[in-house]
């Protein structure tokens, strides 16, 4: 009666029998790999495709907000009301959007 042989230690396994098949496995895992990369690149494209639009829609909003507090204040608009319009105490709506020639409230 012979002992049964010992389990493979990682790195004492006989693949060269298999060449063929692990060479299409490997061709396999690349083109995933491959298919992935090119995915990942996609995806992050498109996130920043939508940081430069929403940047790009935030500096047309502040453009439009600084005309139309520009408008009230030609109007006669107060900078308490301006501040409450634009969510802010009145002192920080002056120290934003005074003029330099205009005194502080």
């Amino acid at each position: 009666m012979t002992a049964p042989e010992p389990d493979p230690i990682l790195g004492q396994l006989d693949l060269i029998g298999d060449e063929a098949a692990l060479a299409a496995e490997d061709a396999a895992l690349r083109r995933e790999l491959d298919r992935i990369t090119a995915l990942r690149a996609e995806h992050t494209t498109r996130a920043l495709d939508r940081v430069a639009a929403a940047a790009h829609a935030a500096d047309a909003a502040g453009t439009e907000l600084d005309r139309a507090v520009a408008e009230a204040r030609g109007r006669g608009a107060s900078w308490t009301d301006i501040g409450k319009a634009a969510g802010m105490a009145r002192q920080s709506a002056w120290k934003r959007w005074h003029s330099p020639d205009e005194d502080q409230p």
